[in-house]
């Protein structure tokens, strides 16, 4: 049983699309979607990839320091066959490294070299639930909700790594965000800090005005650029990593869940 708020939801028809995305993305994380469950992933073979105490529990943490520098409260770990850490853009970022979902983003991509899918670096934990909103922001796992989100293969990588599922990977939908830009799209700041010039200008975006300017990723519909120049929510102003202009009203209107990200064509 799904329990749906009813002050959540309304009838009109120009929200029903994105209600429904909602919904799948809620159900995918109940169906084990999420990083606490990640240390209890298996191998194909049925063996386990994160090694279990005798009572058959994972490495568990109730204190210290998270590989992204975040205190741990509560942190079940996976092995580094599921998961590993590296830095990229100047700061800590987490990778599923599994076969499916590296062999995803690879062909995606098209970067042979790309060790995984990163997790969204947001999400306030040691380890995200959700992919990377600046690597693939209309997936429907990365944690906003876009303009049309797409059920990819990614996520469906993720279940057949699992361990748990069979999976008809034809049922995937096309992700185009990102679709074939290389390894520097993969890895790299959507924006140049210095040159403040996009990486990629049909995908990220600096300028903002009230008129349709630009196209959807997918070419369905026309689109604006998501820049702000509001005030930083954030008293001490927008924080480093994603300080992309040197004006200091400047900021990006989805900053609290997807800091990381860039300016996009919405």
């Amino acid at each position: 049983m799904v329990n749906f708020c009813p002050n959540g939801l309304s009838n009109a028809t120009s929200v029903f699309e994105r209600q429904v995305a909602t919904a799948l993305h809620e159900f995918t994380h109940a169906l084990r979607s999420s990083s606490r469950f990640f240390p209890l992933m298996r191998h194909e073979d049925g063996t386990r990839r994160t090694p279990r105490d005798g009572e058959g529990n994972p490495p568990t943490h109730s204190s210290g320091v998270c590989p992204n520098g975040k205190n741990i409260t509560y942190y079940v770990e996976p092995s580094s066959q599921t998961i590993k850490f590296s830095t990229e853009r100047n700061h800590v970022v987490a990778k599923m490294v599994t076969p499916h979902v590296r062999k995803f983003v690879r062909d995606h991509f098209n970067c042979s070299t790309l060790k995984g899918g990163e997790i969204e670096s947001q999400d306030g934990e040691c380890l995200g639930s959700h992919w990377e909103e600046r690597l693939f922001e209309p997936e429907d796992m990365t944690p906003v909700s876009s303009y049309r989100n797409v059920f990819s293969g990614l996520t469906l990588a993720f279940f057949v790594d699992s361990g748990w599922y069979r999976v008809n990977l034809s049922t995937s939908e096309v992700l185009h965000f990102g679709r074939k830009k290389g390894c520097i799209f993969a890895t790299e700041k959507c924006i140049n800090p210095a040159t403040q010039a996009p990486l990629a200008s049909d995908h990220f975006c600096t300028t903002s005005v009230n008129e349709f300017q630009g196209c959807s990723i997918d070419a369905t519909s026309c689109a604006l650029c998501s820049l702000s120049t509001k005030k930083p929510v954030d008293p001490n102003g927008v924080s480093i990593l994603i300080k992309y202009f040197h004006k200091r009203r400047i900021k990006q209107l989805r900053r609290l869940l997807s800091a990381h990200s860039g300016l996009y064509w919405r």
